[in-house]
């Protein structure tokens, strides 16, 4: 029999330069953004990606924030700053 293979989609948080937040392509505010990763199991993959031009503390934050959650399959990625 064959084995169905599922395809895994990792949800992305993205921090802009001014320390906006967006989940999956929608801005949120950092309490929504809470609720909204609170909602789900702790086995999800996440993808951080952050503007080289971010305050660190901004990055820190939702780093606590999926700590304070048990997510443990977190990849991060930076962006360059434009030119």
């Amino acid at each position: 029999s064959q084995t169905k293979v599922e395809k895994h989609k990792d949800i992305t948080i993205e921090i802009s330069a001014t320390g906006a937040l967006a989940f999956d392509n929608v801005l949120v505010a950092k309490d929504e953004l809470e609720s909204r990763i609170k909602k789900l199991p702790a086995d999800t993959s996440f993808l951080v990606r952050a503007d080289r031009a971010t305050p660190f503390q901004n990055f820190v934050d939702v780093a606590d924030l999926l700590k304070r959650f048990n997510f443990s399959k977190v990849a991060i990625q930076t962006q360059s700053v434009s030119r």
